[in-house]
């Protein structure tokens, strides 16, 4: 998906993942049959985490960017690209859905 299409997008986390906080570390871990499959972890960064908790299936992309780029003092289109690009991973992976996406 193009940048200009992600930004208007609203996603929300899919069901199949559990966040967790240990320590310093903030992962995501895929789950199956109820087990968490430990070979598949993915570790966030601070920016990351931000991203990931404002991922709420009501905020678009767009607002998730100017949330970041006043949060941490960022240039706009700088945030807007790498803010996509995780996102589109995220989304690659089967993390978070399109919330106009009724699979879930």
């Amino acid at each position: 998906m193009e940048e200009q299409n992600i930004v208007n997008c609203v996603y929300r986390k899919g069901p199949n993942v559990v966040f967790r906080q240990i320590g310093d570390e903030a992962l995501l871990i895929p789950v199956a049959n109820d087990v968490g499959d430990l070979s598949n972890i993915y570790n966030l960064n601070e920016v990351g985490t931000r991203i990931w908790e404002f991922i709420d299936g009501e905020r678009d992309v767009m607002e998730i960017c100017k949330m970041i780029a006043g949060e941490y003092e960022a240039p706009m289109d700088v945030v807007i690209n790498d803010t996509s690009a995780f996102i589109s991973n995220l989304n690659n992976i089967k993390f978070i859905q399109d919330t106009y996406d009724k699979k879930y």
